[in-house]
């Protein structure tokens, strides 16, 4: 699964495959509804369904041999606006992605390109547009590995450099993670730390802020391992932070399903 919405309003779950000709719908007890019928291959794609209206977006990874970036049809497969990707085509490769946070009303989309560097945008996509809404001025310098994200108040984004270890193999540093204020622009650098658990710093692969809540999705040993590491690294945690952390750490064994740390956006 590429990207997925829940309308508890509307009673639906809607899940889309990568290399998708068709969004899965269920109902909230996880029964199948729809399939609702795609006009071409999706191979990476985010969305958004208006159950309300029957109503879907999307906005997908531009292969250069695909003629839409993006469109909107009626859940009945009536296209009511297509964008041609033009520009945004990318050579077929699955190294790029496609990212949408959703944690407002509009739906913001945009492209992370791994080897065909580029400037690009973060947009709004709305009635048959893509409409530009944050985007960085590399100048002439070698272009990054960048993306965007999307809050109400503000944009954030990370910029990652990459090394080449050797003929055939590359790597990346650890990103530079950036936020900054809409109404002002002004901006910082930020790191993300769990203060639930003493300030447990996250790395930046494994959390996402999406559809008005953080996420971290752990597998049990590294989470485990995170914990006693850090239990015996950091000098200033709190007794009663330590003994929530210890305790949590204890209860974890290899064989468990993954762990899932959330909360609901400010």
């Amino acid at each position: 699964i590429y990207d997925a919405q829940i309308d508890e309003a509307g009673g639906r779950i809607y899940l889309l495959p990568w290399n998708a000709r068709s969004l899965l719908a269920y109902d909230l007890k996880g029964q199948s509804v729809q399939n609702i019928s795609l006009p071409g291959l999706v191979p990476k794609g985010v969305f958004k369904a208006n159950t309300k209206d029957s109503l879907l977006s999307v906005f997908l990874l531009p292969f250069d041999y695909l003629p839409y970036v993006a469109w909107t049809q009626k859940f009945s497969g009536e296209i009511q606006d297509t964008i041609r990707s033009r520009h945004l085509a990318l050579k077929p490769d699955f190294s790029n992605e496609v990212h949408s946070n959703k944690n407002g009303a509009d739906f913001d989309v945009s492209l992370s390109p791994f080897w065909e560097r580029r400037p690009d945008s973060l947009y709004h996509y709305a009635n048959g547009r893509l409409n530009p809404r944050f985007t960085m001025n590399f100048a002439k310098k070698e272009i990054p590995i960048h993306d965007y994200k999307e809050f109400p108040h503000h944009f954030l984004g990370s910029i990652s450099i990459e090394k080449q270890l050797d003929e055939n193999n590359f790597t990346t540093e650890a990103p530079a993670d950036f936020i900054i204020d809409k109404q002002t622009l002004k901006g910082a650098f930020y790191k993300v730390e769990n203060d639930y658990l003493g300030n447990l710093p996250i790395s930046w692969f494994s959390y996402s802020c999406s559809n008005g809540y953080y996420t971290a999705n752990m597998e049990p040993v590294t989470l485990k391992e995170t914990l006693e590491k850090y239990l015996v690294d950091a000098k200033d945690i709190s007794a009663a932070d330590r003994e929530r952390i210890q305790k949590l750490a204890d209860s974890i064994h290899e064989n468990d399903n993954n762990y899932i740390l959330y909360a609901k956006l400010k």
